[in-house]
């Protein structure tokens, strides 16, 4: 194999192994024209969220600075834990247990003190 060949596979291997980047959080949950701003680091994240109540549909929660989120889901009080990934997700788990079933991964985004939490993919 010459080398031009060579170099020419290794293209083409990278070009089909790339991961390509999934789509914007922002775009999938229509908040891109919206006025709001993504959450991309954990100084913004504590800023905006830590000692803020979280609120959806059933579910109430306050998200502590020790790491703690405590609140009701479905009328049932829980505490569960929390954590601010390096890629820039909030997880949080209403058991403890951040890779059990009742955990989940959101991005934030925040406008004017209002959070909304946009599903995202764990791990």
């Amino acid at each position: 194999m010459s080398r031009l060949e060579l170099i020419l596979l290794c293209l083409c291997l990278g070009a089909c192994s790339a991961r390509l980047p999934g789509p914007d959080p922002m775009t999938m949950a229509g908040l891109d024209s919206a006025g709001y701003v993504l959450v991309r680091d954990l100084r913004h994240f504590q800023e905006a969220v830590i000692g803020s109540e979280l609120a959806g549909e059933g579910y109430r929660a306050e998200v502590e600075p020790d790491g703690t989120v405590s609140g009701l889901y479905g009328g049932q009080p829980f505490r569960g834990v929390w954590a601010y990934t390096a890629d820039g997700r909030y997880c949080q788990s209403l058991d403890g247990n951040l890779a059990g079933d009742a955990a989940a991964c959101y991005w934030v985004a925040v406008k004017d003190g209002s959070i909304r939490l946009i599903p995202a993919e764990a791990g």
